[in-house]
């Protein structure tokens, strides 16, 4: 066993302070370092806007999709007929003709009729009961009008209700998971897909009281990110809890970070370095 004598005291004191002054800024202050998660941005449970069975599924887990992007269909015969006949009414224009027809006819007839009763030639009720007929044409052809409109109403109805079988992405992000398979029953009870958005990350992280003041609201922070992710990213504050925990003297920050490469995946653990941190080894 090695004895330090006391003459070899202050060159051990020199060495401790030396390792101890070369130590990195984070050892001396590591509240200024936080570990922090990365999570996607959303996560969507997509669900059928109408029941029935599911015919076709078009992607699957792990697949990128795009807002709008169909990801499967329900059967949708009776909704494909029920557009031909909406579109079939809304296209006929023969009651319309016909009531234009009978509005010309009363119209001239009235006229005629009025020009008789001037010679006193027609008796004055066969020149009402002609106006009469005349307002009943126009009438029936304001109706016949108005159900031409709402049969094209009834079209476009028809057309939702039959693009409503096939099921589109909500968002721009990837699939999570699949529910359903083919043949299955689509009811409002059951997803059938869980959808995530990782484009942007969201940066969830917890932050001493103290710090408060310190953190504010677009204000850009870095993160670094362990292996085989490895590497500093910046963030934007993009929320701050204005309730804080008192159990744990600390208070909530979101961030955001840019991943339109889908570089960077969600779920992995990283360290957020507020203002005034050094740069720090991977996260544990």
């Amino acid at each position: 066993m090695t004895v330090i004598g006391w003459r070899s005291l202050p060159m051990v004191g020199f060495l401790v302070a030396g390792i101890l002054v070369g130590l990195p800024a984070v050892a001396q202050d590591p509240l200024r370092v936080r570990e922090c998660l990365v999570k996607p941005s959303a996560s969507v449970e997509v669900g059928g806007p109408s029941l029935g069975l599911l015919e076709d599924v078009m992607v699957d887990r792990g697949d990128r999709v795009e807002r709008g992007q169909p990801l499967a269909r329900l059967t949708s015969d009776m909704e494909a007929v029920a557009v031909k006949i909406a579109e079939t009414r809304a296209a006929s224009q023969a009651s319309i003709e016909s009531g234009r027809s009978r509005v010309s006819f009363y119209r001239a007839q009235g006229q005629r009729s009025a020009r008789l009763a001037q010679k006193n030639l027609v008796s004055r009720e066969d020149l009402e009961r002609t106006r009469t007929e005349e307002a009943l044409a126009v009438a029936e052809l304001a109706v016949a009008e108005l159900e031409h409109e709402l049969a094209k109403l009834e079209g476009e109805r028809a057309r939702v209700q039959l693009e409503q079988r096939t099921i589109r992405s909500p968002i721009d992000g990837l699939v999570s998971r699949r529910h359903m398979h083919p043949g299955e029953y689509v009811n409002e009870q059951t997803p059938l897909f869980t959808l995530v958005a990782i484009d942007p990350l969201h940066v969830e992280a917890f932050l001493p009281i103290e710090h408060y003041a310190d953190i504010q609201e677009g204000m850009s922070l870095s993160v670094e990110t362990s292996a085989p992710f490895e590497g500093r990213h910046e963030a934007r504050v993009d929320a701050i809890d204005r309730v804080f925990d008192a159990a744990s003297g600390t208070f909530g920050v979101r961030l955001i970070i840019d991943n339109d490469d889908f570089a960077l995946p969600a779920g992995i653990r990283c360290n957020l370095l507020l203002p005034g941190a050094s740069s720090i080894g991977p996260a544990d």
